[in-house]
This record gives structure tokens, sequence and C-alpha cells, in this order.
């Protein structure tokens, strides 16, 4: 079942799928429903790993299942790319999306002067 996990020190949330162990591993994983897999997925389970990280959660590995609407066979694939650097990405992500934020609710030229008129 779904589990809401969080990160207080980089203040996102998020909801993962499922967290199992299969073969003695700990899998965290995402459900997708889509015609065909997002390289997305690499820097979403990012994002729940470290909030797994933060609340001492231990894990393995990072899975993706596929459940074609269709009807189509059932898609499971590990998430192979370099944890750390997915997660150096997801956080550089989440700092442009809080500075965009930042500038679209702030009048960002206010008390700014005015150097050069061209």
């Amino acid at each position: 079942s779904e589990l809401l996990v969080w990160s207080p020190k980089h203040e996102f949330a998020g909801t993962l799928d499922f967290l199992a162990e299969i073969g003695g591993k700990i899998i965290l994983g995402d459900f997708k429903t889509n015609d065909r897999l997002s390289e997305d997925v690499c820097l979403q389970t990012a994002g729940y790993g470290i909030c797994l990280e933060e609340a001492g959660v231990k894990w393995d590995t990072r899975m993706v299942v596929r459940i074609p609407k269709d009807g189509a066979e059932v898609e499971a694939r590990e998430i192979i790319t370099d944890y750390e650097f997915d997660k150096d990405v997801f956080l550089n992500l989440r700092n442009t999306h809080r500075w965009n934020y930042w500038v679209e609710n702030n009048n960002w030229l206010s008390g700014s002067k005015k150097v050069v008129t061209l």
C-alpha cells in the first residue's frame, strides 16, 4: 500500500507506492500505468530514498513496475542509475523549483538600482 514520506530537511513530501521485501532485499518502488516508462522515475524514487534515509529506514534497491491499462504484460524493472547522482539531480531540481517559486511570488527587482539605460 502507499506510504506518505517526507523530508523535513529539504521540505518536500511524496507518496511511495511500495516498500517490500523480495528475495531478501528491501525494495523501494513505484507503480506506473503509462504506455512507456520515463526516466523521471529515477529522480522520483531518489526523492523517496532521501525521505526514507532521513527517517532511518534502510532499503537495498529501487524498482518501477509498469501496469499497462490495456491489460498487456506487467513490466518490472530495477532502477540501476547511480542513486547518489540521482539524489544530487533531484535536490538541484528541488532548489530550482524553490527559486522559481520565489521569483514568481516576489518583486525581484524591488530595491535594485537601475545602473545603465540602454
